[in-house]
């Protein structure tokens, strides 16, 4: 590996603030923003997927099918340039202003959105995916090339730190392999992957997973791993799916989360609403044992919990059916409940807050297409985008990947 020492300087417009609500999403002709007003077309004449948007609120990363990376500015008043940045892109994500990326044919790259370079950081051919950035300290799964049976293969070496000032990097938590000497689930290994990170870069929380897609796809483990002390402790009360989406960390509490507890594929059964508190992990239900939960989201003051709530549907394959699901919020300090969507030939989920007590949420219709829907405090609906990109008519066993065609930015508090 090559080892460069890099001086990290941001300059960032004077003139900037972060005012507004932005919602970046993509439809079948292209990809939006929206300052939930009014719409603006940033591209099209691609299918577009996976955008980021930086911490400041005026940059959209983004990806094709064929995986070349783009980068505009947001700006709802005038045209912005695309910057087509790199082919072949495995992952990236906003780090203080700047985009860390990784590449299939290997290494760490970061570009800088205010004078347009990219700069290599790691000369490697290992591969890097799954990662998230704080502080200058990087933390996802890393892959080497091997030779087996005169086949190159990447060989998963576990989640490990990067520092990208000094290009070092240690394994936090290794990959295991199948051991058939033991039994039952220890013998399927351990796969680790990261799940989440708190805002305050303390708490890493990572995926529990083995060497089987079949029994990850029904069900995978939570872990944390406390990054001042260096330990890692798996939460052996919580089994449920691995998706982004199903958990969210309290921005005022790194120790604090919300989830989706519950085995099997199927979203329409098993599927509770828990409050997890660590480092005691002190599990604590926050839901009805007759109804099924999806999509949970924290205030960003961590006082409220918004999430999408319907009948649970025992024994039968029923995604999505229309009038099932609706929104909730919960406050947390007072344990008040209340119902905030009420249409009953829909399916609403997803729901993200906004500024000024307002939020957002998917809205599927019985002919399958999505809707973003903005709902302000006074309990107005309104469409915001029409036709959201889908992963499928029912995506994966009744989960759509929304992160794949819709980021929100919150601009201000909630």
């Amino acid at each position: 590996m090559k080892k460069i020492m890099l001086l990290f300087l941001l300059w960032i417009p004077s003139f900037y603030t972060q005012a507004q609500d932005i919602g970046v999403y993509i439809k079948a002709d292209g990809i939006y923003q929206t300052d939930f007003a009014t719409e603006k077309k940033l591209n099209g004449g691609l299918i577009f997927k996976s955008p980021i948007v930086n911490q400041q609120g005026n940059y959209v990363a983004y990806t094709d099918t064929e995986n070349k990376l783009y980068v505009q500015e947001l700006n709802q008043e005038k045209y912005s340039q695309v910057v087509p940045v790199d082919k072949e892109v495995t992952d990236y994500v906003w780090s203080d202003g700047q985009l860390i990326f990784a590449k299939s044919e290997g290494g760490l790259f970061m570009y800088n959105p205010y004078d347009g370079s990219v700069t290599q950081l790691i000369n490697t051919d290992a591969k890097y995916a799954h990662f998230v950035v704080y502080d200058g300290m990087l933390y996802g799964t890393k892959y080497v090339k091997l030779k087996l049976n005169h086949e190159e293969i990447n060989q998963m070496v576990g989640i490990v730190e990067v520092n990208l000032s000094t290009l070092v990097d240690r394994v936090l938590l290794p990959y295991v392999g199948n051991d058939e000497t033991k039994t039952d689930i220890e013998a399927l290994g351990f796969v680790p992957q990261v799940a989440k990170l708190s805002d305050d870069g303390d708490v890493l929380y990572i995926w529990c997973k083995v060497n089987s897609g079949s029994l990850n796809a029904d069900r995978v483990g939570l872990g944390y791993y406390d990054l001042k002390k260096n330990e890692f402790v798996e939460v052996k009360s919580v089994g449920m799916l691995g998706y982004s989406d199903q958990l969210d960390v309290n921005p005022r509490n790194a120790w604090e989360v919300v989830l989706i507890n519950g085995e099997g594929r199927i979203m329409n059964e098993n599927k509770q609403l828990d409050l997890l508190r660590l480092p005691n992990n002190e599990l604590i239900g926050l839901g009805q044992s007759d109804m099924i939960y999806m999509t949970p989201s924290f205030s960003c003051n961590g006082n409220k919990v918004i999430f999408s709530a319907g009948a649970e549907q025992k024994g039968t394959y029923k995604p999505f059916t229309t009038g099932q699901n609706h929104i909730y919020e919960l406050n947390l300090e007072s344990k008040e409940s209340r119902q905030l969507t009420f249409e009953h030939d829909v399916f609403d989920f997803y729901p993200t807050y906004l500024s000024n007590d307002s939020f957002v949420f998917i809205r599927r219709y019985s002919n399958k297409t999505l809707d973003l829907i903005k709902r302000d405090k006074l309990g107005k609906e309104t469409i915001v985008a029409s036709n959201l990109l889908s992963d499928g008519d029912n995506g994966y066993y009744g989960h759509l990947e929304i992160p794949q065609v819709l980021v929100i930015h919150c601009g201000g508090e909630v």
